[in-house]
């Protein structure tokens, strides 16, 4: 039964958008008398928005996303599928009579505390009729390709930067494989040879939501410290101090120091 504080609920209007909130109020003539319902966005669309088009799996996914950082609700696992539970549910519902409620199929949380947003999954069409257990093997799999990956990288690409370029490239949908990582880290080893910061490349890509890492234009880049302008063909030796061209430096020097 819903309260006239619902209006001003604090949580409420922190939400998103009025879909999100939608969703909230009517999720809860479904629930049991523990205040819990399923989570699964497939069921929620079939049971409480069958008539409305708009509100698809993908949107359940994101307003129970939403609700979940609002403390609005919690959503826990059991035996494989998941569950939710609105905060609070007890202290609003005064005149509840338990022994005269049927008995509920839901499972209750038992002191369970909430998944992480982090751990929700958009639905999508390589993950339909793929069960609560493989979910989750697919999540755990996942962090250990990240974790492999991050070790396979060298020590000047920094693992916050790399982690991010990978987390964007999964929110696109276009997660890199093994060969790619293997060629972006190639891309950026050049950069930094040229004399490129190989971790502004990954910044930039991050910021735009490129797939790839690309040589920036027109900026001042370091070639071993030492400040480098690209607009112009002269540049300063590394070794020798002297202004150079910079067609004439090799490794750490110039033709000339180096002879």
């Amino acid at each position: 039964m819903l309260k006239r504080a619902v209006a001003k609920s604090r949580r409420l209007a922190q939400l998103k958008n009025d879909t999100h909130r939608l969703i909230y109020t009517w999720i809860i003539p479904f629930l049991d008398y523990n205040g819990c319902y399923y989570a699964d966005p497939s069921i929620l669309k079939g049971d409480i928005f069958p008539r409305l088009n708009h509100i698809t799996p993908r949107v359940i996914t994101a307003a129970l996303v939403d609700l979940v950082k609002n403390d609005l609700i919690m959503v826990y696992p059991f035996d494989g599928d998941d569950y939710l539970q609105l905060r609070k549910f007890e202290d609003h519902q005064i005149n509840l009579r338990k022994d005269r409620e049927p008995a509920s199929t839901i499972p209750p949380p038992d002191g369970q505390s909430s998944k992480h947003p982090d751990d929700f999954r958009q639905p999508s069409g390589e993950m339909r009729g793929v069960d609560g257990k493989n979910r989750g093997k697919l999540r755990e799999e996942k962090r250990r390709e990240e974790k492999e990956l991050s070790g396979k990288l060298p020590d000047w690409i920094k693992r916050d930067l790399w982690k991010a370029f990978l987390d964007m490239r999964e929110k696109i949908k276009q997660p890199p494989t093994e060969k790619a990582v293997e060629l972006i880290i190639a891309k950026l080893e050049k950069f930094k040879k040229q004399g490129y910061d190989p971790n502004e490349c990954l910044e930039a890509s991050i910021e735009n939501n490129w797939r790839g890492v690309f040589e920036p234009k027109g900026k001042k880049i370091s070639l071993q410290g030492v400040p480098v302008n690209t607009t112009s063909p002269w540049t300063i030796c590394p070794k020798c101090k002297k202004e150079v061209l910079k067609s004439d430096l090799e490794g750490n020097g110039c033709l000339k120091c180096l002879e």
